[in-house]
């Protein structure tokens, strides 16, 4: 198997803006995750989280002149289409020769490095605060997030995530923001660059929530991303 190429987190800063140049016109919202938002001093690829403009197309019409359906476009994948077609963009494979174009997420290279590009689509149900907050990562960080307090995860017993939101039974928990995330968890806010292997404690859990975070102000480096 190849080794993932890593380069410095400046060179990929650099990449990423370029990249955030790119599509932001065809976004409502975007931004930069990944280990490059958590400040990892190497970075393995470009993570973006993305909310697509959609423009309505004319509208289906039934022969007595009454509205069918009103179709609507996604402007990001267009415009990743036409960057791809242009070579500007390219797909990557996966470890299995597979590559990955669907709305929601996309395996990409920009310049020769790997970029995954994931949209939120509110049209679905998924919430911003959940995708950003989950593709920020770290990866234990995340999973922590979306497991069971059962099963030693921060996610209330009751509550599931699915397709990018999170679900009280049948019912949608509105998380605009990270910060709704983490309220429902009953955590306190987290700095990117802290969210990594090392245990938050649940507020309410008996622990002095400021002394916590002076005593894990200072997380060495870890080598690599996600």
């Amino acid at each position: 198997m190849a080794v993932k190429q890593r380069i410095p987190l400046a060179r990929a800063e650099t990449l990423a803006a370029e990249v955030v140049g790119l599509l932001s016109p065809a976004c409502t919202r975007l931004e930069i995750a990944g280990s490059i938002r958590r400040r990892k001093p190497h970075i393995g690829d470009i993570e973006i989280v993305a909310v697509p403009k959609r423009e309505s197309l004319a509208p289906l019409v039934d022969l007595f002149g009454n509205t069918l359906t009103v179709l609507s476009h996604n402007v990001l994948d267009a415009l990743i289409e036409h960057l791809l077609m242009c070579g500007i963009l390219g797909r990557r494979l996966d470890v299995n020769g597979r590559t990955a174009v669907g709305e929601r997420y996309k395996r990409l290279s920009y310049r020769g490095f790997g970029l995954d590009l994931f949209s939120v689509l509110p049209q679905s149900g998924a919430q911003w605060g959940v995708i950003y907050l989950l593709r920020t990562g770290s990866a234990r960080f995340s999973h922590r997030l979306v497991t069971s307090r059962l099963l030693g995860g921060w996610l209330p017993v009751s509550a599931r995530v699915r397709d990018g939101a999170i679900w009280q039974g049948e019912t949608l928990v509105p998380t605009p923001e990270e910060q709704d995330v983490l309220n429902y968890c009953n955590l306190p806010w987290i700095e990117p660059s802290l969210r990594t292997d090392t245990v938050c404690p649940i507020r309410g859990a008996g622990i002095d929530m400021a002394h916590w975070f002076d005593a894990h102000s200072a997380v060495e480096p870890q080598k690599g991303g996600a």
